[in-house]
């Protein structure tokens, strides 16, 4: 006969009249390495240990007790744990203790000391004892059953085997899945390591070569900088990297932890920022090489010598990739980790840390898009002006623009309109174009007699006639003044933007109003929502900012 969770012999326990000592005792099994309840019968030098509540011949297991090194030891969960380390028939550890209410540690061990020959310690008491084989009996008591009884721990037994059986095929599954998700990182990391080193060996280094050797032969310096930014530190980074996780690897087992690889280098994956801020422009300046006849025979030779099948920008895009890609493999490796595991909170750790350097990078990276938006807008507008000088600011957040007709009294001007955080600007065409390096030829924009909102000090209404039209007007007159003063414009006393407001609110003598028309009616929406969204944020950041130096004042006081 044979247990089905061990594939050995099933063990036939002693008959009652050799039993020493019984009783119960916590003990650690299964692979989550739980503690749970058995009854131990102590006979001869062998201590067999059956469940619970279930009348049996047979025994899960035996220990071993001659020559077995017998230690205590300490345990959050449990009280008076020991362990029994047997050498007979080969090396075994059990971890064992002694539940509330079933004896003491003392006289259990009392009788484990006479059926082995070891040293036992105790604490810090250490005794060497060889005492001979005990041969008295101790006697034991054998509780009637009725059938209902038996029949309750009949049904008792069946759903514990079948909840062990179930658990078991459960950690199974688990402990497969874990090791999938391994051999799928590693194997991604190889293939992505390899990819790394091919732009850099085979793409970044002969460019370099070739520009050291003749200046004005495949592309400069500075368009090699922006192809591959910093491609070296990445790949040196994912070196080490690499070899960290070939090395969990080839010593995998289900308690291997994996986590703190993540956490040693989750920190230097922010060189990560520097690459995916200059991506685009990386693009940019890879489809403006692909019109030089050199580059373009230099990739063609890269396909045909070195047997490259992808393209240049499908090799670019990868480092962008990575990081995605390692969260969420550590989502599934931490699903399919058992809390009692070793590594779980590491790689909740872990998981949180790779989280917030991705977002840290895509911060950054929206970062300097919104500044290259800006730059963009202050390449556009004439220099002269002094918003033009300003417009640069580290709170400021370009938004939208685009063309937009001003409706005035009897007229009607197209103007070209631009939408930050907290500025509304109105600026008219001119038929100059500018060239740059950087954007290429682009449309110059007039500032004279321009319009220069503080969104925060208006407020925007929809209106129905004509379709398409929207107003604004200044409600906060000081804040408007205010932000023309630092601004240095004249804006407040252009008669072309001053409005008697008598009829629009008797309580204020003049008031500003801009009148606006977009194209559709979906475009004017997405203005509006887009407007009054950038003011509720104001306001809240500047109640927030009133709270703190509120709170900041009593607290000095």
């Amino acid at each position: 006969m044979f247990n089905w969770l061990t594939n050995s012999k099933k063990i036939v326990l002693p008959p009652s009249r050799e039993i020493i000592k019984s009783g119960i005792l916590g003990k650690k099994s299964g692979i989550l390495n739980k503690w749970k309840d058995y009854f131990f019968i102590l006979a001869g030098t062998c201590l067999y240990y059956t469940p619970l509540n279930k009348e049996t011949e047979f025994a899960n297991g035996k220990i071993e007790l001659e020559e077995a090194i017998i230690i205590t030891f300490e345990d959050p969960k449990r009280e008076e744990c020991f362990s029994i380390k047997t050498v007979k028939p080969y090396q075994q550890l059990f971890c064992l203790c002694v539940p509330h209410g079933q004896g003491s540690l003392v006289e259990w061990m009392s009788i484990l000391l006479q059926k082995t020959v070891t040293n036992i310690i105790i604490g810090n008491f250490e005794s060497t004892t060889i005492v001979p084989k005990r041969t008295t009996a101790v006697t034991t008591y054998n509780i009637p059953l009725n059938n209902t009884q038996k029949a309750a721990i009949k049904i008792q037994s069946i759903y514990r085997a079948y909840k062990t059986r179930k658990n078991y095929i459960e950690i199974k599954n688990v402990i497969k899945k874990r090791t999938n998700i391994v051999n799928e990182m590693v194997e991604t990391e190889r293939t992505y390591f390899s990819s790394l080193k091919i732009i850099l060996e085979e793409f970044e280094k002969p460019l370099q070569h070739a520009f050291a050797f003749n200046p004005k032969g495949i592309i400069s310096n500075e368009e090699i900088f922006g192809l591959f930014s910093n491609i070296d530190m990445i790949y040196n980074i994912h070196e080490l990297f690499g070899q960290d996780l070939e090395n969990a690897k080839r010593n995998w087992f289900p308690q291997q932890l994996l986590a703190p690889i993540f956490l040693k280098f989750v920190e230097s994956m922010k060189f990560y920022t520097q690459y995916v801020n200059n991506f685009n422009r990386a693009l940019e300046i890879y489809e403006g090489c692909k019109n030089k006849v050199a580059f373009c025979k230099f990739l063609e030779e890269k396909k045909n010598i070195s047997n490259i099948e992808l393209d240049l920008n499908a090799f670019l895009i990868m480092p962008v990739q990575r990081l995605p890609r390692y969260e969420m493999l550590l989502r599934e490796l931490t699903k399919n980790t058992w809390k009692e595991h070793a590594d779980y909170d590491n790689l909740q750790r872990a998981l949180k840390s790779v989280i917030t350097v991705t977002k840290y990078i895509n911060d950054k990276k929206r970062e300097a898009e919104n500044m290259q938006k800006l730059v963009s807008v202050q390449q556009r507008l004439q220099d002269a002006h002094p918003i033009v000088s300003q417009l640069l600011q580290p709170h400021r957040r370009y938004i939208r623009e685009g063309t937009i007709l001003q409706l005035k009294p009897n007229k009607i001007k197209e103007r070209y309109g631009f939408l930050f955080n907290d500025l509304f600007l109105v600026t008219k065409k001119t038929s100059k174009r500018k060239k740059n390096t950087l954007f290429g030829e682009t449309v110059r924009f007039k500032m004279t007699g321009c319009i220069c909102l503080p969104i925060e000090a208006c407020e925007i209404d929809s209106l129905d006639n004509p379709e398409g039209s929207f107003i604004i007007r200044v409600i906060d007159l000081k804040l408007f003044d205010d932000f023309n003063m630092g601004m240095m414009l004249d804006t407040v006393k252009s008669k072309s933007l001053k409005t008697k407001s008598s009829k629009l609110d008797n309580e204020h003598p003049e008031i500003f109003q801009f009148l606006f028309q977009l194209a559709t009616i979906t475009l004017k929406d997405e203005w509006i929502a887009d407007m009054r969204s950038a003011i509720t944020d104001l306001h809240t950041k500047s109640i927030r900012s009133k709270q703190l130096l509120t709170s900041s004042q009593v607290s000095k006081k």
